[in-house]
């Protein structure tokens, strides 16, 4: 004769086998229907041309920017750090700016720097490469063989990640974007940092990133990789599992 207990571990089996099972099924699901990494080009298209000072934010492509400058919180609100310029309209720009595009593009002006960081969820991205050019001061100035540098620095937890970039010097019909790839473009970053050094001279002594205003940079078609964080579901859907375990043990 079969008693009812066993019937009952026959048909529902036991909390702890049930918590297994449920706990599998779970971890099945999350991976399952974990997002994918997402790749994306920041254009800068969505925005209105504008001006920003220290500490102005604003998000596109997944992202939020910060532009800013090497003062910190002495400067927020008050600096000129950068602005989003329209290269089919000259008029949005008074500076020595790149003639070789027609959309928009973010421009760090007076030693600016431009922080960014995913908006998605989980928080991580990849940098893969960028379009960039100088952005001179204009009004008659001249300029070195190479006019500057761009430095893109990347934080991935304590680790930081950096390289430097020659920018391209003036041709005769002015400064023009060029492709740029970085070479950290596999490491999952939660911040990045862009800002340039601005040279007058043919020696790199010349170069200065801060301290003289002449650091400015063109930034475009930024090429990304969102990173998602399939922890995160993991971990709500486990607990889940672990107060319906607890609610089937109550039950019982």
């Amino acid at each position: 004769m079969i008693s009812t207990r066993s019937s009952r571990a026959r048909a529902t089996g036991t909390p702890r086998s049930l918590l297994k099972q449920s706990t599998a099924a779970l971890i099945a699901a999350a991976a399952l229907y974990a997002p994918a990494a997402q790749a994306g080009l920041v254009t800068f298209e969505d925005q209105d041309p504008n001006i920003f000072f220290v500490g102005d934010k604003f998000t596109t492509g997944g992202m939020l920017f910060t532009s800013a400058d090497t003062q910190g919180v002495a400067d927020i609100g008050s600096s000129l750090s950068g602005a989003i310029f329209d290269g089919s309209d000259a008029g949005t720009c008074g500076f020595d700016c790149p003639v070789t595009t027609s959309g928009k593009y973010y421009a760090g002006l007076s030693d600016g720097v431009l922080y960014g960081e995913s908006t998605r969820l989980g928080g991580k991205f990849r940098l893969s490469g960028f379009d960039a050019s100088f952005i001179g001061l204009g009004l008659g100035a001249t300029y070195p063989t190479i006019p500057g540098y761009l430095r893109v620095m990347g934080w991935s937890g304590a680790q930081v990640f950096q390289q430097t970039f020659a920018l391209d010097p003036k041709g005769s019909n002015g400064f023009e974007l060029a492709r740029f790839n970085t070479n950290f473009a596999n490491i999952d970053l939660d911040y990045m940092a862009v800002f340039a050094y601005g040279c007058t001279g043919s020696s790199t002594s010349t170069c200065k990133a801060y301290g003289n205003y002449n650091g400015q940079f063109a930034l475009d078609n930024v090429e990304l990789t969102h990173i998602p964080e399939p922890a995160t579901m993991l971990t709500m859907l486990l607990g889940l599992a672990g107060m319906g375990a607890a609610a089937r043990r109550r039950s019982k």
